[in-house]
């Protein structure tokens, strides 16, 4: 079944957030240049993502993938792209320290948004499917690493 322009917009829309994400990360690494590789490594990781989130798009756009977006609004998406914008700019005035970066973006990660965006696309192969699953677990590996750097920092 084709997309409805507003699934597409949905689709557009988690594309933005990648690359916000993405952006995000990049201006944590100038800001807390003690440990920008770090920062700078989830910069890119988001930047992988955003190709797979593509791929997706892609694949359901030429309806090779079905695509429910459940419950999830615009709105939803809006409002996500403004807690990055925020961030941001707690981030430019000299609100944040490490350690609040790390929580807020944990945050952002951990939000039903960004953990369960895959869940939203539907397989119609087994290739589709181990992809689907892969990603997931990569999630939860970014997760895992944000919290990990937040205790590494907090014990000194």
């Amino acid at each position: 079944m084709p997309l409805k322009d507003y699934q597409q917009k949905i689709l557009d829309l988690l594309k933005d957030k990648e690359l916000a994400l993405s952006e995000l990360y990049k201006e944590i690494s100038e800001k807390f240049y003690q440990n920008e590789e770090f920062w700078s490594s989830l910069s890119e990781e988001k930047l992988y993502r955003l190709q797979q989130i593509e791929e997706l798009c892609d694949q359901a756009k030429q309806e090779k993938m079905g695509f429910d977006e459940k419950k999830t609004k615009t709105y939803t998406l809006y409002t996500f792209m403004e807690s990055i914008q925020d961030i941001k700019d707690q981030l430019r005035n000299n609100e944040l320290n490490e350690i609040k970066a790390l929580s807020l973006c944990h945050d952002l990660e951990n939000s039903i948004l960004e953990r369960r965006v895959y869940e939203y696309f539907i397989p119609y192969n087994d290739k589709q499917k181990k992809v689907l699953d892969k990603l997931k677990i990569d999630i939860n590996d970014f997760l895992k690493n944000i919290q990990a750097q937040k205790n590494k920092i907090v014990s000194g």
